[in-house]
């Protein structure tokens, strides 16, 4: 599970959240102002034991995780942090981002944050995993819609909502193959019928016929 809580102390709604959706794995973003310890007494008194995940205490980006799971701390920057986790004795890649706020920064910035980081996840990848089958997921506050640049441009994510195609694993650009990553999330936006956040901006600056939509 992923959430951006807005620098809020959100103990009881996230132990709820865990309980009901049996949780293993929670990654936060805007976590600065979370009373870790207390959520995790909380949890035990509750008959679950968990544990953090993490190198730098009190940063924006906080992982907390079942104390069954095999999970270890591979590399933190400011707008991303990646673990490696083990799932059935398989190594697995999470990356846990939180790109520039749409507050902030124009959506051309945005995206070419976006590429940025991309390509840095997949140098590690590409470290990592040589040339056996890539395994990784990539989750956070993208601050940008599905399909962007940043996120289905080649360049960027190069993240496809076809299945089909997210499995054929990769595909060719300038004689160079260029990994896919599969994105759910198109469908879910165009199933429901109301506004996918806590709020948004609905001042079309861009001429593009879509809402501008903020998560949180």
């Amino acid at each position: 599970m992923f959430w951006n809580i807005a620098e809020k102390n959100l103990i009881d709604p996230l132990i709820q959240i865990i309980l009901e959706n049996k949780t293993d794995v929670v990654a936060l973003a805007e976590a600065g102002q979370l009373d870790i310890n207390s959520l995790l007494n909380a949890l035990g008194m509750k008959g679950c034991q968990w544990k953090s995940a993490e190198v730098c205490p009190g940063k924006d980006i906080r992982l907390l995780v079942k104390k069954e799971v095999t999970i270890s701390v591979h590399q933190e920057e400011k707008r991303f942090s990646s673990y490696k986790m083990f799932i059935d004795n398989r190594m697995c890649l999470l990356h846990v981002v939180h790109l520039s706020s749409t507050l902030h920064w124009e959506e051309s910035a945005r995206n070419d944050k976006a590429v940025y980081i991309s390509q840095v996840l997949r140098k590690m990848e590409e470290k990592l995993f040589g040339k056996n089958e890539y395994n990784s997921m990539v989750v956070g506050d993208f601050n940008l819609q599905p399909y962007a640049g940043g996120i289905a441009g080649v360049y960027g994510f190069n993240a496809t909502m076809s299945i089909s195609n997210a499995m054929q694993r990769t595909r060719k650009v300038d004689g160079k193959l260029k990994y896919f990553y599969f994105n759910p999330i198109w469908k879910l936006m165009g199933d429901h019928k109301d506004v996918q956040g806590s709020y948004y901006n609905d001042h079309d600056q861009q001429g593009k016929s879509i809402t501008q939509i903020i998560y949180q």
